[in-house]
């Protein structure tokens, strides 16, 4: 795996400005082993934004940043743009072939690993992303909206997404999504036609894959996407707002963190309630009362309910329910003031805060600390 990160020159909490930018990289790649071991490298000092990071088969990761295009030989970062300057994006088509876009929207391609380029489009504004799709490739253009095209980037025709566009994601063979002006965000079976997934809500904090369809969490509700279009799911219960979503893999159950009430004695802290629904969000049922709010909530491969639960007065603490069970216990306890988690694909179980990498191999029920990136 890995992981661009941005260094700043300030102090005492004030992030003050970037003075650097580099990649670390976890020693292994399936998240299965152990984490302790990184391999940090600093791109040059001039290069001090990084704009995107992608794999590219051809050179391995490739990065673009405010002083141009770098690729890492496993030693060193070397230079493989066009010309020094700005790049604010790149990926490596299905061909085999690079692109690149600039701030001010010129589109440049390379067809032998980076030694040469060609400039192919100037677009008219920013190219903030750039997507390699099955059958045609993609550019979210600032100001503009979403380009496509089917030549390997050689010519470029403005889709029906014309608002300005920021990030492009999806599967290679579709669907795509765009998030861009005017709605949280857009989805495309092909590139060429989008439709707006409009929220009631302006701040979408999550998204989860359900045996139903896609939910997101937005402010006080839960809305699933249904035939092309969000619908919001029957929530009665008191709420301020929706903290955590999570669905069960074993069985498709649903789980939700959220913050009913303030604490009175205890001014910014919340007093919260997690509900289970095991019909699809039709009916809920409460499962769990605490004092703050879930900053992380999942459901283990074996199907144990964890959450990450934090409190103004001691932090934040881990409870366990193992499918099945009635009884909650503690089963990690730190000062972060959030927790978040993952699983790998060997079934070992990560929490990430700020005070560290914390892992489990017993399914949450006991956890060590490890290293991670600096």
């Amino acid at each position: 795996m890995w992981v661009g990160f941005q260094e700043y020159a300030g102090v005492n909490g004030d992030l003050g400005s970037p003075a650097g930018v580099g990649v670390a990289r976890l020693a292994r790649d399936d998240f299965g082993g152990d984490p302790s071991a990184w391999e940090v490298s600093s791109l040059p000092a001039a290069a001090s934004e990084l704009h995107a990071l992608v794999w590219s088969e051809a050179l391995g990761v490739l990065v673009a940043t405010n002083d141009g295009l770098y690729a890492f030989d496993g030693a060193a970062w070397i230079r493989v743009g066009p010309e020094a300057g700005a790049f604010t994006a790149a990926a490596e088509t299905r061909d085999g072939s690079l692109l690149a876009g600039t701030p001010s929207g010129q589109v440049y391609r390379s067809t032998d690993a980076g030694a040469t380029w060609t400039l192919t489009a100037t677009l008219p504004g920013r190219v903030n992303d750039l997507f390699a799709a099955e059958d045609a490739d993609l550019a979210a253009v600032e100001g503009s909206g979403v380009y496509r095209s089917t030549d390997g980037g050689l010519s470029w025709a403005l889709t029906s997404l014309t608002a300005s566009a920021s990030d492009l994601a999806g599967a290679a063979e579709g669907p795509y999504f765009a998030a861009a002006a005017e709605a949280s965000l857009y989805a495309s079976p092909d590139g060429t036609a989008w439709t707006p997934l409009r929220f009631v809500d302006t701040y979408v904090p999550g998204l989860a894959f359900t045996p139903e369809g896609l939910v997101s969490y937005a402010g006080r509700d839960l809305y699933r996407l249904e035939n092309g279009g969000w619908v919001r799911l029957p929530l009665t219960m008191p709420r301020l707002f929706v903290s955590q979503f999570a669905v069960a893999p074993t069985d498709g159950t649903y789980y939700l963190a959220m913050a009913y009430d303030q604490q009175q004695e205890e001014p910014g802290n919340y007093l919260s309630r997690l509900y289970r629904s095991t019909d699809a969000g039709a009916t809920w049922e409460q499962v769990y009362s605490f004092v703050g709010y879930a900053p992380g909530l999942t459901v283990t491969s074996a199907g144990t309910v964890l959450v990450s639960i934090f409190d103004n007065t001691s932090g934040t603490r881990v409870e366990r329910l193992p499918e099945g069970a009635s009884t909650w216990s503690t089963t990690l306890t730190t000062g972060t003031f959030y927790l978040v988690f993952y699983q790998g694909a060997s079934g070992t179980l990560y929490a990430t805060g700020n005070d560290g990498l914390y892992a489990s191999t017993d399914d949450g029920q006991t956890w060590t600390q490890r290293d991670g990136p600096p």
